[in-house]
């Protein structure tokens, strides 16, 4: 046990924290927040755990309780929902964690969901802004102050930024090249939700040194967001590329850029800002 404790403090392993108590808690005292929570779950895949319902396969919720005494579900949305679907259960089984609050819960959630693929890219964002998470809660905040708003693009909502899991990893890369792609996109798609192709492609040329603000005139004349797109899917085909990475994306767009110009063109070093 020794040895044990002494692995834990040599590599500064975290500490566990509450281990929680295992209950039963009741279906009427389980509610959820939205906050961090998914908003939208599969009415067909919920009617279908209700109609199979079985306790082995149910397993045990996580939930938390707040100092107000009310219960929380952290993981197992579904399939409370379930549950309730069916009318002959009243208890569930549970981990019952003590919460300081929706920080604390979406913090519990981000762990819990953070490398499950059916959780969404916008709930694991939203989480991680309300943990107050990095880089997600500092991107919340700039694209806030710029007019932008990270959420899907049906919410019909203006400046829609529909792709967090991109953006937060070339977030991460470079802060600088990210916001200058997402304020140029902006400015020529107008209202129109923005394009994670066109982002990649415009945060890998400003992040090799092309000034971007320079060129939005020449690409809105060229056809804007229609002509981007259709630049990187033809240099996309040219290469026999099967994905689409910021290289081939910011290519793409540098075509649009040079064309009809017999001088001046812009040259890149190939190795500039290379992502694959």
């Amino acid at each position: 046990m020794m040895a044990q404790v002494d692995k834990v403090k040599r590599y500064d392993w975290a500490a566990p924290g509450d281990s929680g108590q295992q209950l039963n808690v009741a279906l009427d005292a389980l509610k959820i927040d939205h906050s961090y929570q998914r908003t939208e779950v599969s009415r067909d895949n919920t009617l279908a755990t209700a109609r199979e319902f079985n306790w082995s396969a149910f397993g045990a919720i996580v939930a938390m309780q707040r100092v107000n005494g009310d219960i929380y579900v952290v993981d197992g949305q579904q399939r409370v929902l379930a549950a309730r679907r069916r009318g002959d259960i009243t208890h569930v089984p549970c981990i019952l964690f003590g919460s300081k609050g929706p920080k604390h819960e979406a913090a519990a959630f981000r762990s819990l969901n953070i490398y499950r693929k059916f959780v969404s890219s916008f709930d694991k964002y939203k989480s991680g802004v309300l943990a107050e998470e990095s880089p997600e809660t500092e991107i919340d905040q700039w694209v806030r102050s710029v007019g932008l708003t990270v959420a899907r693009s049906h919410d019909g909502t203006s400046h829609i930024v529909d792709f967090p899991a991109l953006l937060v990893r070339l977030w991460k890369q470079s802060v600088n090249a990210s916001q200058m792609a997402l304020l140029v996109q902006r400015e020529i798609n107008g209202d129109e939700p923005l394009h994670s192709a066109i982002h990649k492609g415009l945060w890998w040329l400003a992040r090799s040194g092309v000034e971007l603000a320079n060129h939005v005139s020449k690409i809105q004349t060229g056809g804007g967001k229609t002509a981007m797109l259709g630049s990187i899917r033809k240099l996309q085909i040219e290469s026999d590329q099967k994905g689409l990475n910021p290289k081939i994306c910011g290519l793409g767009i540098l075509r649009l850029i040079n064309y009809k110009r017999r001088t001046r063109k812009i040259r890149l070093p190939l190795k500039a800002g290379e992502l694959t």
